[in-house]
C-alpha cells in the first residue's frame, strides 16, 4: 500500500519536473554570437532590400539604430534560444508592416489582433452573396428599395491568386490585367442587380502589386494623378527593369566598347 501511494505521488511529481525541464532547460546552450551574426545579416538585407525602411524612419514610426541596439542587447541577454528567437520576432513586429515578415510565421498587424471582423459586419444584415469568384461580392439591402454593392479584395498581390496565375501561365502582367477584368465584371454584376452605391472591403489588405492602381481607376470617372514609383537597389528588381542588373545597381555597369 505504501509503495503504491509512493508511486502515485512520484508519477505526477516526475511529470511536473519533466514539464518544467521542457520549459526551462538549464543545460541549453545559447550561442549568443551566432544570434548576433544572424541579426547582422538581417540588418544588412533590410538596409539593401526593404523598400519601406526610409519612409518608416522619416515618419518617426521606428528608430532603426535604437531598435537594432535594443534587439542586440536582448540577444546578448537571452537565457534560451526561444528567448533569442522571440527577440527577433519582436524586432520584426515593431515595424508594423505586413510586407515584412518571417517566412513560415503568420503575422497580423496589432490593430487587427483579436479583431478579425468589423465591429459592425455588413454580412450580419440583409446581405445576399453573389456566386463565388476570384473576388467575393454581394448586395447589402439598405432599406427603402436601395442596396449597396460590396466587393471584398483581401489582397492586392496578384501572385497570391493561384487560379489567376495558373490561367495566365504565371505571367505577371497578364495576371494583373485579368484581375482588373474580373473586378470590372463584379462591378457590372452589382450594377445590373440594382446597386446604387459600391463598397470596397479591404480590411486587413496589406497592399501588393501595381494592379491596385488600375483598380482605383475603375472606381472613379475622374482622372487620377500617378505619383510615380521607385525601387530599391536590389537584385530582386534586376529582371523587371529591362532585364538589366546594371540599371538598378545590382552589378557594376560595363563601359561601352569603343567604336
Amino acid at each position: 500500500m505504501r509503495a503504491s501511494q509512493s508511486l502515485e505521488f512520484l508519477l505526477p511529481a516526475a511529470l511536473g519536473a519533466g514539464a518544467f525541464f521542457v520549459i526551462w532547460n538549464p543545460f541549453e546552450k545559447v550561442d549568443h554570437a551566432a544570434w548576433e551574426r544572424d541579426l547582422d545579416v538581417l540588418l544588412a538585407d533590410l538596409s539593401r532590400g526593404y523598400a519601406n525602411l526610409d519612409w518608416l524612419a522619416a515618419s518617426g514610426r521606428i528608430r532603426p539604430p535604437a531598435l537594432a541596439e535594443e534587439t542586440r542587447r536582448a540577444l546578448r541577454e537571452a537565457s534560451s534560444n526561444r528567448a533569442a528567437r522571440d527577440a527577433v520576432y519582436t524586432f520584426i513586429d515593431r515595424f508594423g508592416d505586413p510586407h515584412l515578415r518571417i517566412a513560415g510565421r503568420q503575422w497580423l498587424p496589432g490593430f487587427l489582433r483579436g479583431r478579425r471582423r468589423l465591429d459592425i459586419d455588413y454580412r450580419d444584415g440583409d446581405y445576399e452573396t453573389l456566386p463565388p469568384g476570384t473576388l467575393d461580392a454581394g448586395l447589402l439591402k439598405l432599406g427603402e428599395g436601395r442596396s449597396a454593392g460590396v466587393i471584398r479584395i483581401k489582397r492586392f498581390g496578384h501572385e497570391s491568386y493561384k487560379d489567376v496565375m495558373t490561367s495566365v501561365q504565371n505571367n505577371d502582367r497578364a495576371a494583373m490585367r485579368l484581375l482588373l477584368k474580373r473586378l470590372e465584371r463584379r462591378i457590372v454584376q452589382l450594377a445590373d442587380r440594382g446597386a446604387g452605391v459600391l463598397l470596397i472591403d479591404i480590411l486587413g489588405n496589406g497592399g501588393g502589386s501595381d494592379w491596385a492602381d488600375g483598380a482605383a481607376r475603375l472606381l472613379t470617372p475622374k482622372p487620377l494623378r500617378y505619383g510615380g514609383a521607385g525601387f530599391v537597389r536590389h537584385p530582386h528588381y534586376a529582371n523587371s527593369v529591362g532585364g538589366s542588373a546594371c540599371a538598378v545597381g545590382a552589378r557594376p555597369c560595363e563601359s561601352a566598347a569603343p567604336a
